[in-house]
């Protein structure tokens, strides 16, 4: 594992876990942002690298706790979808 504070401008989807296009995600403002993450990696028998993910803590805490739905949750989906307003707004509003 490795623990580190990752940061930059925020534009695009951040998807989340199955990562495809039906996954939920979390929608940019172009923002600058700081958040903690851990990155997880998995090795087979050989010491060999299988699989890495990101694990971002907020998200984690936020749904262990009960703060957040599950994500494959209805309920999850539509928050993350809530996303999309003040990215729309942002992109808009910078356009004139």
């Amino acid at each position: 594992m490795i623990r580190y504070v990752g940061s930059g401008h925020w534009d695009g989807p951040l998807r989340l876990y199955p990562y495809d296009d039906n996954a939920p995600a979390i929608h940019g403002s172009g923002r600058f942002i700081q958040c903690t993450a851990v990155d997880r990696y998995h090795f087979d028998d050989n010491g060999l690298m299988e699989e890495g993910e990101t694990l971002y803590d907020f998200l984690d805490a936020t749904q262990r706790g009960g703060v957040l739905p599950r994500d494959d949750s209805w309920q999850f989906r539509a928050l993350m979808s809530a996303s999309r307003i003040p990215a729309l707004v942002r992109r808009l509003t910078s356009r004139g």
